[in-house]
């Protein structure tokens, strides 16, 4: 193949080539040995000015098309998992989170400890005879004891709320039943006496369950007469509250005993009781 000469750059090249490739100019289509001889030294293009590279087209993320020449395709985006802002905040994050657990806790606990308390939860219940129901502050075990009223010992049925029972009180509350009619006579002579009969009894009760005595009073009631008493179980801090009252010949009486001393909670649920009851 013959030799040709650039007309631009005067650099020899191949015949068949349409384009310099130095200058990148048009070739005619012209045999070098046929040309004149050159009448200068050839010119020589100065290298590339390197410049900012060029955008690549969108064949550079798999789209069709060309890259223009000289562009510089750029690394495909890698995707962090997990941003470092926000890497940064995930500790803040789960500190957070761990505290409001630790509070829901402390106050479902201190809500649960709440229900708990005497007086917070109440259900009906109805006396083993079925003569009475009365709502008391929680489930009622029944237990059969026997206690001394009207100077004789008399068989009692008792519902307790709580481990308590008339030989040794705990925090909870007692309904206490007893048929007397085995001394109606006796009852029948108290006459204007019953009051004081009632306080008198009333009092043996309490200091036999190891109440100290503090004061009795005579209170009205639609079952009949009535005397309502006020204690303490020092040893156990317990306050303590009774009521003993007398419907005929059947011997009604309430305890209610509160824990930390807290006569007013025991005054409170010894109310309840004794307004509840309803003679079946």
């Amino acid at each position: 193949m013959s030799l040709i000469e650039c007309p631009t750059c005067h650099a020899r090249v191949e015949s068949a080539s349409d384009v310099c490739p130095l200058c990148r100019g048009p070739i005619a289509a012209h045999d070098l040995d046929d040309a004149p001889a050159p009448t200068g030294a050839p010119v020589l293009l100065p290298p590339p000015v390197a410049g900012p590279p060029a955008v690549a087209s969108a064949s550079a993320w798999g789209a069709p098309g060309a890259v223009g020449v000289g562009a510089v395709v750029p690394p495909l985006p890698t995707l962090d998992p997990l941003p470092a802002r926000r890497r940064r905040r995930w500790p803040i994050v789960l500190a957070a989170v761990l505290v409001l657990a630790l509070a829901g806790g402390t106050v479902g606990w201190y809500a649960t400890r709440n229900d708990d308390r005497l007086g917070n939860n109440w259900e009906s219940a109805t006396t083993t005879s079925g003569r009475y129901t009365v709502d008391m502050p929680g489930p009622v075990r029944r237990l059969d004891q026997s206690v001394d009223i009207a100077v004789v010992s008399a068989p009692v049925a008792v519902m307790s709320v709580g481990d308590g029972g008339l030989d040794r009180l705990a925090e909870g509350a007692l309904f206490i039943e007893a048929d007397l009619s085995s001394q109606a006579g006796l009852l029948a002579a108290a006459g204007s006496q019953t009051q004081l009969l009632l306080r008198t009894q009333a009092r043996s009760v309490f200091e036999a369950a190891g109440v100290s005595f503090d004061s009795s009073d005579d209170v009205d009631s639609p079952l009949g007469p009535a005397v309502e008493l006020k204690g303490t179980v020092d040893d156990r801090n317990l306050a303590v509250r009774g009521f003993l009252g007398l419907q005929g010949t059947n011997v009604i009486g309430v305890v209610a005993i509160a824990a930390d001393g807290d006569d007013a909670r025991a005054k409170a649920v010894l109310d309840r009781i004794v307004g509840s009851i309803l003679v079946n």
